[in-house]
């Protein structure tokens, strides 16, 4: 009982500076690794990065559709266009035409 009464003026007097050390602690440890820390700078780089390479790739595929799109104006369609697509969508064939059928490519097993 003597002991903790002559250490109780020591220990008031201690806990709060240790408790803001631990408040420090925290935080400075937070700032480091938290989900918004230093450490998790790279990994926002790194994505960022790979986010504007796939708005470039986005911006050519856009530029390629805008362009078949302005073929396929009906104030001028482009008749090369036109005959592909209903070719394609409407298996249609004239009667001079001649399927020539290709052989199945599949991989050896």
């Amino acid at each position: 009982m003597e002991l903790r009464n002559r250490l109780a003026p020591y220990i008031g007097r201690a806990l709060v500076p240790m408790v803001c050390l631990v408040l420090i602690v925290f935080f400075v440890a937070r700032t480091l690794t938290g989900p918004t820390g230093v450490f998790a700078w790279g990994d926002y780089r790194r994505e960022r990065l790979a986010l504007e390479q796939q708005k470039a790739a986005n911006g050519e595929l856009r530029v390629a559709l805008q362009k078949r799109i302005d073929l396929l104006d009906p104030k001028g369609v482009d008749r090369d266009m036109a005959d592909e697509l209903v070719r394609k969508n409407m298996k249609f064939i004239r009667k001079d035409e001649v399927i020539v059928p290709l052989p199945d490519t599949k991989p050896n097993q």
